[in-house]
Formats: structure tokens, sequence, C-alpha cells
């Protein structure tokens, strides 16, 4: 099982990134 905290940042910087690129 993957870590949440690891997956609530991978989707935390999935979002800046999709953030800054708009």
């Amino acid at each position: 099982r993957p870590p949440i905290f690891m997956l609530g940042i991978s989707i935390l910087e999935l979002a800046l990134f999709i953030y800054h690129a708009v």
C-alpha cells in the first residue's frame, strides 16, 4: 500500500504544476 501522505504530496505537486502551467 502506498503511503497516503506520499499520494497527497504527489497530488499537491501535480496541482501546483497545473496551476503554474495555466
